[in-house]
């Protein structure tokens, strides 16, 4: 007799603009087993994340209707153990306010499809 396999459904909210390293991403990575939502607004997005409970979120910096770094601090607020990745144009400042909001990564915004899917895939970095 087969011992029971426990399988770990991960999943990923992307929030980011549809665009095919958008597309690509999510292609690689609900190949690769990941359940893969979309949204479209910062709203939907914190439903999707409520009800859903993704392991990842995915979110441009510059915001769907209002700034990603005013949602991500209010997902970290409600789920602080969520990992949010944010995608913007690195700097200094956005590099500090990332860390301040609790974004675990500030990926920039010329990142490939391949970039994104390992970011969201790989390992919590500290």
């Amino acid at each position: 007799m087969k011992a029971a396999r426990n399988i770990i459904e991960r999943s990923v909210v992307i929030a980011l603009p549809e665009s095919t390293v958008t597309v690509e991403a999510a292609k690689r990575l609900s190949h690769s087993g990941w359940q893969v939502y979309r949204a479209a607004t910062s709203d939907s997005l914190r439903r999707l994340t409520c009800r859903m409970a993704p392991e990842v979120v995915v979110l441009p910096a510059d915001g769907l209707d209002e700034s990603g770094w005013l949602t991500c601090a209010k997902l970290m607020r409600a789920i602080p153990h969520l990992r949010v990745i944010v995608v913007g144009e690195p700097s200094d400042e956005a590099t500090d306010i990332a860390r301040f909001t609790g974004a675990e990564a500030l990926v920039p915004t010329d990142v490939t499809a391949e970039e994104l899917g390992d970011r969201v895939a790989g390992p919590v970095l500290v």
